[in-house]
């Protein structure tokens, strides 16, 4: 007699099990949606970028061909550069206004996760997940009318559920895809 199918029914049991998974972390110490935005350090900057094209337009204004090209590409340059500093200072101006450091509490179940902060609660189930995607260390799941839920790959898989979580979001985000692709036009 075979053990295949024995183990596949102990696969599905375990499967089918439910599952709970807790992870609370202080704002003040740990910040995913800002760790979600850091990008590698081998990237030209803004600013950087800024400098090439001034020195392109710098050049350009050498070679009498391209006098206008190099007038084009000084003024452009100045005006994006002048719009990025302008949005510097609006940035420092809502630094202010940030979030006042909490603990934050995630509880992934199998019928669903939720968020628990200081002074906010928010709970849904698995069907409201729209999109997930991995960075820098994280799964992040955006469910309808829901904030953002940051899961620590890390820890989820420490605790034996990185495979089965990742598996029901694939599983919504797969089918969304499919009913949004039925719906588009030909």
């Amino acid at each position: 007699m075979s053990q295949h199918p024995t183990t596949d029914l102990a696969t599905a049991q375990a499967d089918a099990a439910p599952f709970r998974f807790e992870f609370s972390y202080d704002t003040r110490e740990m910040r995913p949606e800002l760790k979600a935005k850091e990008r590698s350090s081998v990237r030209v900057t803004e600013d950087q970028l800024f400098v090439i094209f001034a020195l392109f337009g710098a050049a350009c204004l050498v070679w009498r061909y391209t006098i206008a090209l190099g007038a084009v590409t000084l003024a452009l340059t100045t005006f994006l550069w002048r719009m990025r500093q302008r949005s510097r200072e609006w940035k420092k101006r809502y630094e202010l206004v940030e979030e006042a450091p909490q603990i934050i509490s995630m509880t992934l179940t199998e019928s669903g996760y939720s968020l628990r902060g200081d002074d906010f609660f928010a709970e849904t189930k698995w069907s409201n997940v729209i999109r997930s995607f991995e960075r820098n260390g994280f799964l992040f799941i955006q469910g309808r009318r829901m904030p953002r839920l940051y899961v620590p790959i890390d820890e989820l898989k420490r605790a034996g559920l990185y495979e089965r979580v990742h598996a029901i979001v694939d599983e919504r985000t797969q089918s969304l895809k499919a009913v949004l692709a039925a719906t588009r036009p030909s």
